[in-house]
């Protein structure tokens, strides 16, 4: 029987500013995504699975007598965005837009997010057309929902840790209102707001329904209520 103490260790899907601060912070070592590394697992080891969706990349740090939080299955699941939402979709506690494969229904929505792309970040592959419109081509059509407010939410291990909400940047002139990304002028800030109850509680149900141990649950809010856009396993 092994009596060391236990070891953590972090595994990024790649190259990660936000694994490399987290290693830091934490103390803990990262593992190479593409598992060419000197690791060798022990009884006991925690490896913190840093939005790596295969398990090819280090399958050393997911040998038997580690335990891994977020496993590659799940975060592969959320990371595809039409795969999310039909997951998403059969959840009772959680609500998200309606989405489609079909561009003719698609098109009888006031507005349409078309995604050209089931993953990507920073609005990347979006276009977005009125009601009337036949979208292009693609393979995941989605309401889009006017937003009051977004919102980031922190869950680790079924409780609400940090909420954050999406701003304007205010050293930068928005270029897109309705894609609200980095690129477009838009950041994530804290003690700028305060999602509702409804929002915290389906951030929850959301890392639950999908069995993650953490995730960052992006939600809207608007007069309607509350809708789950994604959820981020790297944020």
């Amino acid at each position: 029987m092994d009596n060391r103490p236990p070891r953590a260790f972090i595994m990024a899907h790649g190259p990660s500013r936000s694994a490399r601060r987290l290693s830091r912070r934490l103390g803990i070592r990262r593992l190479r995504s593409d598992g060419e590394s000197s690791y060798r697992p022990r009884d006991g080891d925690v490896i913190l699975n840093w939005g790596c969706s295969t398990t090819t990349a280090n399958s050393r740090a997911l040998s038997a007598g580690t335990r891994t939080l977020n496993s590659p299955s799940q975060c592969d699941t959320t990371g595809d965005k039409r795969r999310f939402l039909a997951g998403a979709w059969t959840a009772p506690d959680v609500r998200v837009p309606q989405w489609s494969n079909d561009p003719t229904i698609a098109s009888g929505w006031s507005r349409c997010v078309t995604r050209r792309l089931l993953r990507a970040s920073g609005g990347r592959g979006i276009v977005i057309t009125e009601r009337g419109e036949l979208p292009p081509t693609a393979p995941l059509y989605v309401e889009y929902i006017n937003k009051q407010a977004e919102y980031r939410i922190h869950v680790i291990g079924g409780k609400v840790v940090d909420t954050q909400r999406k701003i304007r940047n205010p050293d930068t002139e928005p270029t897109n209102w309705r894609v609200r990304s980095h690129d477009n002028g838009f950041i994530f800030a804290r003690e700028s707001g305060t999602p509702s109850v409804l929002s915290h509680q389906m951030a929850v149900a959301t890392v639950a329904h999908f069995g993650l141990d953490f995730g960052a649950v992006d939600i809207i809010e608007n007069r309607r209520g509350s809708f789950v856009l994604e959820v981020n396993t790297a944020p």
